[in-house]
């Protein structure tokens, strides 16, 4: 697991149910999960190998780093 430091945005919303945190910033909505997507693709240095490794299709996988 990586630790990733950042400032926090302007509002942080916390779901302790699901694990999930849904930040509002400037440019839009942010989750966690998708920086996990992230770390993932930069872990494995590929696309595919990370796609398996979070359990997602390949453009699913994608959409999700696009979407940051």
């Amino acid at each position: 697991m990586h630790l990733i430091a950042v400032s926090l945005p302007q509002a942080v919303r916390a779901n302790v149910f699901t694990g999930t945190i849904h930040a509002a910033t400037a440019w839009g909505h942010m989750e966690l999960r998708q920086l996990r997507h992230f770390v993932a693709v930069v872990d494995k240095g590929n696309v595919s190998r990370a796609a398996d490794r979070v359990a997602i299709s390949q453009p699913a996988l994608t959409r999700s780093i696009k979407n940051l």
